[in-house]
């Protein structure tokens, strides 16, 4: 694990400096993974940035081309509030409904005025309170797929009783808890993409990526690792060249270079 956490700090300090589509999109990638990789019917993320850009119209300009031909479903929880944070929810359809459907999530979900067995009709009660101003109505576990038995307990105004906090705080059945912690946490670190445009005669940005991938490559050993660009000349040798020195430090590669 200390190689994982060593390499997550140093892909979260590049993620930092990059510009704000790649940073959206890694932390995307990252973040979202056990959604993405079907292990969680849904995760929330958002997305901020300390110099005050509009995340919210760079997601609804770039949401669909990288998630739809993964079939996964987005909802901006934020739309109309001030701010411009984006705070996103990712999910896939087929696992939410089955997460919504058992029936202790559906006494939960009723007794907070949610219309039942439609799917659609929740997320937007859901967002509705989002915007209502609820920071973060509690009920919002069961679509993040946390146990019923959890979400209620922490509904319930006991958080400071929970036997172990993780992904959510857990008041029981500890030991299924952190075997889920560690596979979400494993997807997070599964893959590790790095994305850089191209400079000069086809070589890899040099005052931000060069650098950090330098210093990640001591850690990319047996690492899942993809890589994509873009450029507008040349017939995209940098991106081979790139996928050679990840070969090179170990790294498993498991997608062709690709261009964006």
């Amino acid at each position: 694990m200390h190689n994982n956490a060593n390499i997550m700090q140093i892909f979260m300090e590049h993620v930092k400096r990059s510009d704000t589509e790649n940073f959206m999109k890694s932390i995307l990638f990252c973040f979202g993974a056990p959604t993405i990789r079907g292990l969680k019917a849904a995760c929330l993320i958002n997305f901020r940035r300390n110099n005050g850009e509009d995340m919210r119209s760079l997601w609804r300009k770039n949401a669909s081309r990288w998630l739809d031909s993964l079939g996964v479903e987005w909802l901006l929880l934020n739309e109309q509030s001030e701010g411009t944070n984006a705070l996103v929810m990712i999910y896939r359809r087929e696992l939410l409904m089955r997460a919504l459907g058992c029936y202790k999530a559906c006494d939960i979900l009723r007794s907070q005025g949610y219309p039942l067995h439609n799917l659609d009709e929740c997320l937007k009660c859901l967002r509705e309170k989002f915007l209502s101003g609820v920071r973060c109505p509690h009920e919002v576990g069961l679509f993040l797929d946390y146990p019923p038995d959890d979400v209620k307990c922490f509904m319930e105004s006991k958080p400071a009783k929970n036997l172990y906090p993780g992904y959510w705080k857990v008041y029981s059945n500890v030991k299924k808890a952190r075997r889920t912690f560690r596979k979400y946490k494993r997807a997070e670190y599964d893959v590790i993409a790095f994305g850089s445009p191209a400079m000069g005669a086809e070589v890899l940005e040099e005052a931000e990526m060069e650098p950090f991938f330098s210093e990640a490559a001591n850690s990319l050993s047996g690492k899942k690792v993809a890589v994509f660009g873009s450029y507008d000349w040349g017939d995209g040798e940098w991106l081979r060249t790139w996928e050679e020195r990840g070969k090179e430090a170990g790294a498993v590669l498991v997608a062709e270079g690709l261009k964006v």
